[in-house]
């Protein structure tokens, strides 16, 4: 092989080996900023679900307050006028 077909050759390699360099160094920048896309996504879908476990268990101090047997009692007075034989209820005149 004579020294200008050397040459081509080696400056071939050289080209290949640095455009496969450059393509591997961008595909790392793009794998990279898709981590840490995805860890803020991670972030705040942690978040959100806390903000749902917080609902949810106010939701059910909710309900189990709702079937107490007191908030039964409050809303029936409440609500439908409802009260015991021995309350004293006092009507205004009309």
């Amino acid at each position: 092989m004579t020294q200008a077909k050397l040459k081509k050759v080696v400056v071939s390699i050289t080209v290949i080996a640095i455009v496969l360099l450059i393509s591997l160094i961008v595909s790392v920048v793009v794998v990279n900023v898709q981590i840490n896309n995805q860890k803020q996504l991670e972030k705040s879908l942690q978040l959100k679900l806390e903000e749902l476990n917080n609902q949810k268990n106010d939701m059910e101090a909710e309900k189990d307050y709702r079937n107490t047997p007191e908030y039964i009692e409050k809303y029936a007075r409440e609500y439908f006028d409802m009260v015991y034989g021995s309350d004293v209820v006092y009507k205004p005149k009309s």
